[in-house]
């Protein structure tokens, strides 16, 4: 992307697919098991999210997963995020990002976590 576009994009809010969202997956596990309790969202506003290299068109999560677990549990196939472009698309990155994105997951994916 170029810088300039870059900028612009930087901080807007886009509604996007709950498809298209990734989040590591101890976290998800994590805030599973925190929605299911009653334990709800910490923070107002709209999840932070980056953008992804791979797959292509899809975000991961910064900032916010109880609130899009809370999204994806209610039935719901879309959220309003925040891109924060200025966190470097994660691939680019080496240390905790990329250990992260190792045991990314959709989180859509997360059934798995909800015990019968």
């Amino acid at each position: 992307m170029k810088f300039k576009l870059w900028l612009e994009d930087a901080g807007k809010s886009f509604e996007v697919s709950l498809k298209k969202i990734y989040g590591w997956k101890p976290k998800v596990a994590e805030a599973v098991k925190e929605v299911i309790s009653g334990e709800t969202s910490r923070t107002e506003g709209t999840p932070l999210v980056s953008r992804l290299d791979s797959p292509k068109g899809a975000f991961f999560i910064i900032d916010g997963y109880h609130r899009i677990i809370e999204k994806a549990m209610s039935g719901g196939v879309s959220i309003v995020v925040t891109i924060d472009e200025f966190t470097p698309r994660i691939e680019r990155t080496g240390g905790a990002h990329r250990n992260m994105l190792e045991d990314k997951i959709p989180i859509l994916s997360y059934k798995e976590f909800i015990t019968p």
